[in-house]
């Protein structure tokens, strides 16, 4: 039996990246309001002489700031929104390179959702997260090498020349891995 995927509608992922965008946009779009604003009473004051077209003159400015109110409110949850394609990976990355510092190397392939940006970014991590644990397999061998080693050492297995002939090859295959 199958279980459900839980879907995640958390649109906040980073809250300050978000709101920062989502702040600026707004900021600049309530100057353009203001600007539209000054620009409608400048037009009602001196271009119409104080008469307008219609008979709602005295709405008119109510009508244009809620209207503005509506416009401000659109644009912060348009923001947020398309904020949150860029936020996603960006948290998702720094999730699994978090836990590729801890050790905790994941052994499925990094994807993005499909509307997500930077995409390639998921293609990149994947060959950096194969190469850690490559890398992580290879010192694993060569410690397990040098466990054997010591303790030949130890137990007079090995004389002095095979043992270091032995401890030279595991360390210029240490030093490959790190450099390859």
């Amino acid at each position: 039996m199958q279980t459900k995927r839980k879907i995640r509608r958390k649109h906040l992922i980073d809250k300050r990246f978000q709101l920062g965008v989502a702040g600026t946009l707004a900021a600049i779009q309530l100057l353009m309001f203001l600007a539209a604003f000054l620009a409608a009473s400048w037009l009602y004051l001196f271009v119409l002489d104080r008469r307008m077209v219609c008979s709602h003159n005295a709405a008119f400015l109510s009508h244009l700031g809620v209207a503005g109110a509506i416009a401000t409110a659109l644009v912060i949850f348009w923001c947020i929104r398309r904020t949150h394609a860029i936020a996603g990976p960006i948290y998702k990355t720094r999730q699994l390179l978090r836990a590729a510092a801890a050790g905790n190397i994941p052994q499925t392939p990094v994807r993005f959702r499909k509307k997500d940006h930077f995409q390639g970014l998921a293609d990149d991590l994947n060959t950096c997260l194969e190469a850690i644990s490559r890398l992580q397999t290879e010192r694993q061998e060569a410690l397990a090498v040098l466990g054997q080693l010591r303790d030949g050492l130890q137990t007079n297995k090995h004389p002095d020349s095979e043992g270091r002939k032995q401890l030279q090859t595991t360390i210029a295959q240490m030093q490959g891995g790190i450099a390859g």
